[in-house]
């Protein structure tokens, strides 16, 4: 008997520990005083409203009760950045920082203590009138840096405000002269080269391979002989070089290494899986890699790579070097900004302590993995200055 009312107790306790806990983290996150932080954001490549491009910095924000200083509002992920902003029927509205005045743009960076340019990539006519093949390449609608990204960037430099840009904010379609610009004013160089992994290069297998992607493949080579995974490079000329598991890779996903240094004074993972896009950049000497991509190669992959002119460890988190009497700034070699995250959960005060249950350990591929392993302490690292 006495057993029995021990579990019927042990049941209550467990019943209302699950169910008051949601709730008390709620209502700590509730009445926590919000705190006004100014920040732009720039996001070119928002195809839909689900805002994946940059949900993950708006999570952080709201997580955080940032505020804007003009407002006192909480940033909202549909409304709060300069770029692309999609509508219902195919309509759409450009609301980048193009077209503004010198004026605007300083009462911008006057109002603003940080500058995040999470996409400047853009939208193409296919994958957004859904007319033809949307894997194919097609007309430019917006994207790219313009000579306002670069004003406003100048004017939050020069008195000592921190900027983040990562993959896609020089590469195509940004024109040459400015992404030379870009690349003189923060001491870095694109190579050239993009990449990604691919869980299948299976054509038949996989639809979302981009069709641009295997045309130039076939141009080049003839033929496609890929069936597993692999990482696929993209060079600005449309050259395409591929690497498949088994021959040329031991695993099919860059792994990132940071230095001992910033994994502990970050929290971010020392070594971490990473699986979407990358460019690979070259620094200058007034910028630090804080991380570094590694290709996972076999002997033949090292071969092939000294081939193409591909780096098998390049930077992947690059940051000014903190004795130089400038902004902050920091580069993000990668898609970062970009992970299919539950914005819900950025309403419960203390949910990173339960972060291991949204996301799967044994999956190298899972991009929510990347969101609560690295992204989100790189963010504090980067935003508590």
């Amino acid at each position: 008997m006495k057993l029995a009312w021990f579990f019927v107790w042990l049941f209550r306790i467990v019943f209302f520990t699950v169910l008051l806990t949601p709730l008390i983290m709620f209502l700590v996150w509730f009445f926590k005083p919000g705190q006004e932080r100014g920040i732009a954001i720039v996001d070119k490549t928002v195809l839909d409203q689900k805002f994946e491009e940059h949900e993950s910095l708006f999570w952080y924000l709201n997580y955080h009760k940032w505020k804007h200083p003009l407002t006192g509002k909480r940033y909202k992920a549909a409304q709060d950045y300069f770029g692309f902003f999609p509508e219902k029927d195919n309509k759409y509205q450009t609301r980048g920082l193009e077209g503004k005045s010198r004026q605007e743009l300083d009462s911008i960076a006057l109002h603003s203590t940080y500058l995040y340019i999470t996409d400047s990539y853009g939208i193409y006519h296919n994958e957004w009138y859904k007319e033809g093949d949307d894997k194919e390449r097609s007309a430019h609608l917006y994207g790219g840096l313009s000579d306002e990204d670069l004003y406003l960037l100048q004017r939050m430099d020069e008195p000592g405000k921190t900027i983040i840009s990562e993959f896609n904010t020089i590469a195509n379609p940004t024109k040459a002269e400015y992404r030379a610009s870009f690349e003189s004013q923060f001491g870095l160089k694109w190579t050239g080269w993009i990449g990604r992994n691919f869980e299948s290069l299976d054509t038949v297998k996989n639809k979302e391979l981009p069709r641009w992607l295997i045309n130039n493949y076939l141009k080049q080579y003839g033929q496609w002989p890929f069936k597993q995974s692999g990482i696929v490079f993209v060079n600005e000329s449309d050259r395409i070089e591929i690497l498949e598991k088994g021959k040329a890779l031991k695993e099919s996903v860059p792994l990132i290494y940071t230095h001992k240094k910033f994994v502990e004074s970050s929290g971010v993972d020392a070594s971490l899986y990473y699986p979407f896009w990358f460019d690979i950049m070259e620094i200058g000497p007034e910028l630090e890699a804080l991380a570094y991509y590694h290709l996972p190669t076999t002997p033949v992959g090292d071969s092939l790579l000294a081939s193409y002119g591909i780096p098998y460890l390049f930077p992947a988190v690059m940051r000014r070097k903190e004795n130089r009497d400038k902004a902050a700034f920091y580069y993000l070699a990668g898609d970062f900004c970009d992970n299919p995250i539950t914005m819900k959960r950025s309403y419960f005060k203390g949910i990173t302590f339960f972060s291991e249950f949204y996301y799967d350990q044994t999956d190298n591929t899972d991009r929510q993995t990347f969101f609560w392993r690295y992204y989100l302490p790189l963010l504090d690292a980067m935003l508590k200055r």
